[in-house]
C-alpha cells in the first residue's frame, strides 16, 4: 500500500491539468488559492488547473493542508495497483508516457476513463472479466472473482434477485434493507422540476416507488423514458399502467445493457436522473454525457458521506469534464427515518444519516463543447 501511494510522487497528473480543468474545494481552503472560479448561485469555488501549488518536482507545496478533494481522490491507476490488478512497473510506465504525451486521450483513460466502458451484467461472485493481451494471435480471458462474495449471505445476492416488499410508501428487500422510503418524495419532486426545466426528452433510471416519474409526468415535456431492472418493481409498473402511457417509453433491464442500446438508436435527452440501488454508479456518470444534449440537465441521488456539506463528493469530480459546475439546492427534510425504520428493526443497514434533516440536490448542465 505504501509503495503504491509513492506513485503519486512520480505523477501529478490529477494536479497539472491533464485529467481535470477545475476542482471544487471547500471554503476553509479558499485562502490558500488565487484565481478561483466562483459559482455564485451556490457559493462554491473551484481551483483552475494546473494547480498553483504543484511544484516542478510534482510535489504539493500545501500538502498538509490540501483540500478534501485532493486527499480523497484516487485515480484508476492507483486503485488498480492497490487492488493488485496492475504492477508498479506498468503504472510507472504509464505515468512517464503521459508526461511525454499529455494530450493523448488513450493514455489519460488509464488514469481516469473519460470514456469508461460499460460492463454488461456479470455472473454472481465475479468482480470483472478482463481480455488479456493477444498471445499467438489469440486473446485470452481472465475471470476475476470477487473475494468478498458469499453466496450464503442474503446481502450478497444481486439486487435484481432479491424479493421486495412494498408497504405504505416503503420498499424493503428480503434482508431488511430499505430500498426507498416516503421521506425521499420531496427530493424526487424537486429533482423532476430541475431536470425538466428545459422540456424535451427526459430519462429516469430507477423507478422505485415512482415518485420522480409521477412528478415528471406533470411537467411540460415531449417524451419520458424509464429504465428499471428489478422484476418486482417492473410488475408494479405494469399494474399501474406505466407501459401503456402515451409518450412514456419503458425499458426493463439493467442500465448497463439498456444505455448502449439507447446510444446506438441515437437517443439524446434534455434531462436525466439516476437513482439505483446497491451498485457503484460512477460508470453511469462517466457515460451519461453520451446521450445528453448540449445544455441538458443532469442529476442523481447525491450519495454523500456528510449531508451537511455542500461540497460534492470527490468521486463525482470526473463530471467536471462534461458539465458546468453543479448548482446545489438545499432541501429541508421532514420525517427523516430513524435507524430502526431504515433497517426494519435492525435486520438491515441504514442508507441515510437519521440526524441529517436536509439534503443537497445537485444539477449539472451539459457543456456544449465536449
Amino acid at each position: 500500500m505504501v509503495e503504491a501511494r509513492k506513485l503519486c510522487l512520480d505523477c501529478g497528473h490529477c494536479c497539472n491539468g491533464n485529467l481535470f480543468k477545475t476542482v471544487q474545494i471547500e471554503e476553509s481552503k479558499w485562502k490558500h488559492f488565487k484565481d478561483l472560479k466562483e459559482n455564485k448561485r451556490n457559493e462554491t469555488k473551484s481551483v483552475l488547473q494546473r494547480c498553483q501549488h504543484l511544484d516542478d518536482c510534482k510535489l504539493c507545496s500545501i500538502y498538509t493542508v490540501r483540500p478534501k478533494a485532493c486527499k480523497e481522490f484516487k485515480c484508476d491507476v492507483l486503485q488498480k495497483v492497490e487492488n493488485s490488478e496492475m504492477s508498479i512497473v506498468d503504472a510507472k510506465d504509464l505515468i512517464k508516457q503521459l508526461h511525454k504525451d499529455p494530450t493523448n486521450e488513450e493514455l489519460k483513460s488509464h488514469f481516469f476513463d473519460h470514456m469508461a466502458k460499460i460492463q454488461e451484467s456479470l455472473p454472481d461472485g465475479v468482480k470483472a472479466i478482463k481480455v488479456l493481451k493477444p498471445k499467438d494471435g489469440n486473446p485470452g480471458v481472465q475471470v476475476i472473482p470477487n473475494p468478498h462474495y458469499d453466496a450464503n449471505r442474503p446481502d450478497h445476492i444481486p439486487y435484481e434477485k432479491r424479493t421486495l416488499t412494498f408497504s405504505d410508501g416503503l420498499i424493503f428487500d428480503d434482508d431488511g434493507k430499505a430500498i426507498m422510503m416516503l421521506w425521499e418524495k420531496p427530493i424526487m419532486e424537486i429533482a423532476a422540476k430541475t431536470i425538466c426545466a428545459g422540456g424535451g426528452r427526459i430519462l429516469n433510471v430507477g423507478f422505485g416507488l415512482g415518485y420522480i416519474d409521477r412528478a415528471i409526468e406533470k411537467e411540460d415535456i415531449e417524451q419520458h423514458t424509464i429504465v428499471e431492472s428489478h422484476p418486482d418493481i417492473w410488475a408494479k409498473m405494469k399494474e399501474e399502467g406505466w407501459l401503456d402511457k402515451p409518450n412514456v417509453d419503458c425499458h426493463f433491464g439493467k442500465w448497463q445493457d439498456i444505455m448502449p442500446k439507447l446510444e446506438r438508436e441515437g437517443a439524446m435527452f434534455d434531462g436525466c436522473y439516476i437513482d439505483t440501488w446497491d451498485e457503484d454508479d460512477i460508470v453511469f456518470h462517466q457515460n451519461a454525457f453520451r446521450i445528453m444534449k448540449p445544455g441538458g440537465l443532469y442529476s442523481f441521488f447525491n450519495k454523500t458521506r456528510n449531508p451537511s456539506e455542500v461540497m460534492i463528493h470527490p468521486k463525482y469530480m470526473p463530471l467536471h469534464n462534461w458539465y458546468e459546475d453543479p448548482e446545489m439546492t438545499k432541501i429541508e427534510l421532514d420525517n427523516v427515518p430513524t435507524k430502526d425504520e431504515q433497517t426494519n428493526n435492525n435486520r438491515g443497514s441504514m442508507y441515510w444519516n437519521p440526524e441529517a434533516n436536509f439534503y443537497w440536490h445537485p444539477v449539472w448542465k451539459r457543456k456544449a463543447w465536449v
